[in-house]
């Protein structure tokens, strides 16, 4: 139940961004992956 509750809570937080702040964390979210992924190649 409680699990619900934060997904509803979440979903709405989501939908009260902006596309351009749900853009931006896509693109941090992308990004901080890709230069983990990096990371290890390099290790």
């Amino acid at each position: 139940m409680i699990n619900q509750v934060q997904h509803l809570t979440c979903f709405f937080a989501l939908e009260s961004m902006t596309w351009q702040q749900l853009l931006l964390a896509r693109a941090i979210i992308h990004t901080t992956s890709f230069l983990a992924k990096e990371n290890t190649k390099n290790n």
